[in-house]
């Protein structure tokens, strides 16, 4: 299996295939994230909480020479995490999590001696251990104080490493990331989760994100960790979702890997998504395939109605990409049908002023409404199998 640490990125550069007009960091809505539940317990929390100063200086104390076996230590620390604002207050919850979760390992044996003491921790917490997680808690917090140097810290510590081997924690640390521009650090954190064997090589959420990485650091290296990536999925017959197909197939056409964009925008066409059709048109322009442009084109006006889902919508930045390379090839005949048919498609209602990048990089959100509880929430997923090949 190929990594994405194998790979050097300072040749990294952005491309101007796809023009950027506004790039949105933020990739996951914090509904999928959990995040929108931390808050409101977290309301509820600090509502309920009398003397936040007394609290805090009571468990200052007792990070301080007190037991860190005493039986409220745990509810205290959960409570902790939830009021917590300052940096202080974070580095407390953080200093009396280590002390009562090396107390319980010992700082000592192997990574699953380390999960086994993790899973006692919890289970000894006022909450069931289905319902709640140490990690998860910790990184929503850092997560809503806009901390991921911090998150980022914790997650290198080995001495803390048992309480972040979970999906959810990779997933909210590279979320952070993505949301701060750090793209390498997002890329790296994913070779770690398939590096550890904690879930399937493909976990759908991670996936994503990581494939988001690589459209933003949009470069040669990035765009063949991307077909590595997609390759291995399509040996392995696992699914990647829409979106993360997206991603590489956006990144594909900004580094002029015209026939993997088609192969990929195709197989997702029939999913009646506009963006993908837009995609193939870009990309068969860039292979000087016009003729075949006008005839996909000219299906997106036989092939709609008022009743309809209208898949045939061309972006602003489609039409000028088209009419770029309609102008270059300097064959008045094409040109002219093309400006016929794309007076259809305006007459029509067919051309839209939003862009593909805004398709690409607007937000994932929920798409079913879950209960509300501490448990990692994620929207349904619609994977679709790989079937096209990857050169």
């Amino acid at each position: 299996m190929a990594f994405f640490g194998r790979v050097p990125w300072r040749s990294c550069i952005l491309s101007s295939e796809l023009a950027i007009i506004s790039v949105k960091r933020h990739l996951f809505s914090s509904e999928i994230l959990g995040v929108e539940n931390f808050k409101r317990i977290r309301i509820f929390e600090k509502d309920r909480l009398s003397n936040k100063t007394d609290f805090v200086q009571r468990l200052w104390d007792t990070s301080h020479g007190g037991k860190i076996e005493d039986g409220h230590i745990v509810s205290d620390l959960v409570k902790l995490m939830y009021v917590a604002d300052s940096e202080t207050e974070v580095a407390l919850a953080t200093a009396l999590l280590k002390q009562l979760y090396i107390s319980q390992t010992g700082n000592q044996g192997t990574s699953a001696d380390i999960d086994t003491h993790s899973q006692r921790l919890i289970a000894e917490g006022p909450l069931s251990p289905k319902r709640f997680q140490f990690g998860p808690l910790l990184f929503r917090l850092l997560y809503v104080l806009k901390r991921p140097a911090a998150a980022h810290s914790l997650y290198s510590d080995k001495d803390l490493k048992g309480l972040f081997r979970n999906t959810t924690c990779h997933l909210l640390l590279m979320d952070m990331a993505y949301e701060e521009g750090r793209y390498r650090q997002v890329v790296d954190t994913f070779t770690a989760l398939q590096l550890s064997g904690l879930s399937a090589s493909f976990t759908p959420d991670c996936t994503t994100v990581a494939m988001a990485a690589l459209y933003q650091l949009n470069c040669k290296e990035s765009c063949q960790e991307m077909k590595r990536l997609v390759g291995e999925a399509r040996t392995e017959g696992k699914a990647l979702s829409r979106r993360c197909l997206l991603f590489a197939a956006a990144l594909a056409l900004r580094q002029r890997e015209a026939p993997l964009a088609v192969d990929i925008a195709q197989s997702l066409i029939s999913s009646n998504e506009a963006i993908f059709k837009n995609i193939k048109l870009m990309a068969l322009a860039q292979l000087g395939q016009l003729e075949e442009v006008l005839t996909t084109m000219e299906k997106g006006l036989r092939g709609n109605n008022p009743t309809s889902f209208r898949s045939g919508i061309l972006y602003s930045d489609t039409v000028q990409r088209l009419t770029d390379h309609f102008s270059v090839k300097g064959n008045s005949e094409l040109e002219a049908k093309f400006k016929l048919v794309l007076a259809g498609l305006d007459a029509e209602g067919l051309l839209s002023p939003q862009n593909v990048e805004h398709f690409v990089s607007r937000p994932i959100l929920r798409q079913k409404k879950a209960k509300t509880s501490q448990s990692f929430k994620t929207r349904l997923k619609s994977p679709i199998k790989v079937k096209y090949n990857v050169h």
